[in-house]
């Protein structure tokens, strides 16, 4: 319920008790606000005139539960002039315990908790203006219960700023209010509990339930826990005590109960038959505890044990453990002693003897030896392995083995001889110690061991050294003689090298032989022939070799290799091509006796043969055929030959006109060579005779016909005058041809003019050039690959080349 004052105070029906103190420290000490068991302010502060009234507004006298009232702490100054003041305060209920929640609105107070209290005051001295200073700051009331007494005990503290606790004013007041309505009662119970499992020891727990009040709840049990549930607990009364959040308390109480003590008995019931037997038992019975129980034993069972002490433990139902320990007895173990062990003199007679005392277990005594005696003793007995097995009354058996030997100490005599041995192929000789014995004799043993220390020899034992002869009989007599063996090293090295072979193809490598001894080898070289990793030549080579090794041995080898060509190729015929001779034909026939593939080259050409083939070359270079044929070996063979185009035309040895005035006194004059016919034709290309005479004035040309071949020569110019010149065909050069883009013609006469024009295959024109230089450079890049016509006219002739663009 609301009050309808302006003016609250709060707190759970406790005494909220206000205490307002200030030094000059920013955080004073709690626990003197003047309420019960605090102290006060006037303890450290005093000694001031200064006089005046500490109140709080905001908390009404009817206090609603679980409320948060704002509230006001004021000191007004009614004598003097303190400069600063500070103030503390405390909430508690009638029964003086701490009642409600003080909390801090700003950074001016702030709260701590002392003695179970929770304290609010001022967070540093605050100025006073005008004869009053105040702070804010809350309370929130607890749930109830309903009737409770809420009082707060304030103190105000107003100080004269002069840094010390003297010449202060301290100013104490309280204000109490009712708590009106609120929660139901605090009520405590025991929720549940556990008991103890075992007889003494401390695993008990209990669980305490809280009910009303206001929460939370604090738990302290009697044995001061503060925890809940409690562990940890013996057996016991407990009482747990409640404390909820007004600080209203609450009791409630159990017992902790725990079972009586385990216990346990262990009784053997059978000890073991014989020494070393399994056939002890025992029975352990348990008392107290938590039916039922289970039994673990330190050997697995109760049942079939040796002799010995064991352990077991009994568990109940809630593992609790009771231990102990028993003994499993045995008769006493058999004790076997020799009163005569003899060993016969030497392995091959018989008188070796055993005899034996025999104790423990339980007698009398049977006795069985491995020979057949029942006796304690054994006479007469050659060397070997004897058993004797022994039973007592109960049948408990035991045996023990002994072994009779040789009792010789004197050693073999031994004389051993020198020898000389002899390396084999391998440079090894296995020697065998008895070739080097003159004497060898043992009283005990006819066939006495012998060795040699060494008796595999090899190249690093060449000499005469000293060798370790040992003689060992039977039972481990050793003698010892030293002889000197001669080891001799006689084998001559080998060298491993070719027989003497021819080879058909070429390109073979001379191979690096090698030379081996099993001494090792000291020196190997070749005296003679092609070095190794060099190429055979064509023809004979001798090959010669000499070995050496360590031991002065030494082998000579001759391998002689013959390298012929395969390649056969022979010119059977060659011609020109009619008409303009500018290609030759040369038959050629290639043979390879081995049979491999042929790689043919002629200028850029190449051509792969793949047998014994006759082959025709055509050839713009008839003055120059260069042919290389190489096999798959890199055997190879040349040609290098040509022809020279016997000109199946003439010289014009002169051109003239004898009278300027008469008409067709002119002549070409002609030495030719070979033709069918001739014609003198003119610029129109017609025929004006067949002789060359009465010519007019004018310009003509030599048409011959020869094999079925045109051509044409000229233009011859006929002029008015007495001329005494020379015509020829100029020779032109072409070159590169074939070409890839650019190629260069030379041989024109200086300031003779000459056209150049080329042709493809299917006759059309692709270039027309003029010029009256002495040569000329053509780019031809942007035409496509093949073969063309180049013709070449100039002043008296007219020249074709076929070229090729790659």
């Amino acid at each position: 319920m609301k009050n309808p004052l302006s003016r609250k105070w709060y707190l759970l029906s406790s005494i909220v008790i206000g205490v307002f103190l200030l030094s000059n420290s920013g955080n004073p000490p709690d626990g003197n606000t003047g309420a019960p068991f605090d102290g006060i302010c006037s303890n450290c502060h005093g000694g001031g005139s200064f006089q005046g009234n500490v109140t709080i507004d905001g908390i009404p006298s009817m206090i609603d539960p679980n409320t948060t009232y704002p509230v006001t702490v004021t000191i007004d100054v009614t004598s003097g002039s303190p400069s600063r003041a500070g103030f503390q305060l405390v909430a508690v209920n009638q029964s003086n315990q701490n009642v409600g929640n003080l909390s801090s609105v700003n950074g001016e107070t702030g709260t701590s908790f002392s003695g179970g209290r929770e304290y609010i005051d001022q967070r540093g001295a605050k100025t006073i203006s005008g004869n009053t200073v105040s702070w804010d700051i809350e309370w929130r009331s607890p749930n109830g219960p309903n009737g409770t007494t809420v009082n707060f005990y304030f103190a105000g503290n107003m100080v004269n700023n002069n840094n010390s606790s003297s010449g202060d004013a301290v100013i104490n007041s309280v204000f109490s209010g009712t708590i009106v309505g609120g929660g139901d009662p605090l009520i405590a119970s025991i929720s549940s509990k556990t008991n103890v499992s075992c007889f003494g020891e401390a695993d008990g727990t209990a669980t305490a339930n809280a009910t009303g009040g206001n929460p939370p709840y604090t738990y302290e049990w009697s044995n001061g826990s503060t925890d809940n549930p409690v562990t940890g607990l013996s057996a016991g009364n407990y009482i747990v005590t409640v404390t909820d959040n007004a600080s209203s308390t609450a009791t409630a109480s159990t017992n902790i109960t725990q079972p009586t003590l385990l216990t346990s008995i262990a009784q053997v019931t059978k000890h073991v038959t014989c020494p070393g037997g399994r056939d002890g038992s025992v029975m352990v019975n348990a008392f107290g505890g938590t039916p039922p129980y289970t039994f673990v034993y330190s050997s697995g069972s109760s049942n079939n044990l040796s002799a010995g002490m064991y352990g077991y433990t009994v568990s109940d139902s809630k593992n609790c453990q009771s231990s102990g320990n028993f003994e499993i007895l045995q008769p006493e173990n058999y004790t076997i002693e020799e009163l005569q062990f003899k060993n016969p003199f030497c392995p091959n007679d018989s008188s070796g003897a055993i005899q034996v005392l025999v104790s423990g277990a339980t007698p009398p005594y049977k006795y069985k030896w491995s020979s057949g005696e029942t006796t304690a003793n054994i006479l007469n007995k050659p060397v070997g392995s004897y058993t004797i097995t022994i039973t007592d009354s109960k049948n408990c058996g035991t045996f023990k083995s002994y072994l009779l030997s040789s009792t010789d100490t004197i050693a073999p005599m031994l004389v051993g001889k020198n020898g000389t041995v002899y390396l084999n192929q391998a440079g090894i000789a296995v020697i065998q110690a008895k070739d080097y014995i003159n004497i060898l004799i043992d009283n005990c043993d006819s066939l006495p061991s012998l060795e040699i220390n060494l008796d595999s020899l090899n190249c690093l034992n060449v000499g005469t050294r000293d060798y370790y002869l040992t003689a060992e009989d039977k039972f481990g007599n050793k003698s010892y003689d030293t002889i000197q063996i001669t080891i001799n090293d006689t084998i001559k090295p080998v060298i491993n090298h070719w027989a003497d072979t021819s080879f058909s193809y070429c390109n073979i490598m001379v191979p690096a032989f090698n030379a081996n001894d099993a001494c090792g080898i000291l020196k190997f070289e070749q005296t003679g022939g092609p070095k190794a990793g060099e190429i055979f030549p064509i023809g004979l080579s001798v090959l010669t070799y000499r070995a050496e090794d360590a031991n002065n041995n030494f082998t000579t080898a001759e391998v002689k290799v013959n390298i012929s060509n395969p390649i056969q190729l022979s010119l059977d015929t060659s011609y020109f091509e009619k008409c303009y001779g500018d290609h030759a034909s040369f038959t050629l026939s290639i043979k390879n006796t081995n049979h491999s593939r042929l790689l043919f080259i002629e200028q850029a050409d190449t051509l792969q043969i793949l047998s014994d083939t006759i082959l025709t070359v055509v050839t713009d270079r008839p003055d120059s055929l260069k042919i290389l044929i190489l096999d798959t070996t890199n055997c190879q063979l040349k040609l290098d030959t040509g022809l020279v185009y016997p000109d199946s035309l003439f010289a014009i040895d002169s051109v003239i006109i004898t009278d300027r005035i008469e008409i067709q006194a002119g002549s070409i004059t002609m030495y030719p060579n070979n033709y069918d016919s001739i014609e003198i034709i003119d610029v129109q290309g017609n025929i004006v005779n067949k002789s060359g005479k009465d010519l007019d004035a004018g310009v003509y040309y030599v048409k011959v016909y020869f094999e079925g071949c045109i051509y044409i020569y000229g233009p011859y110019a006929i002029k008015l005058i007495i001329a005494d010149d020379k015509s020829y065909i100029n020779p032109v050069v072409i070159k590169p041809n074939p070409f890839t883009s650019v190629i260069s013609i030379s041989g024109f006469i200086n300031g003779e003019k000459h056209d150049i024009e080329l042709y493809n295959f299917q006759g059309n024109k692709i270039l027309n050039y003029q010029s009256q230089d002495i040569g000329a450079r053509l780019d031809f890049s942007e035409i496509a690959s093949g073969p063309y016509y180049l013709l070449i006219k100039t002043g008296n002739s007219v020249q074709s080349f076929k070229i090729f663009k790659l």
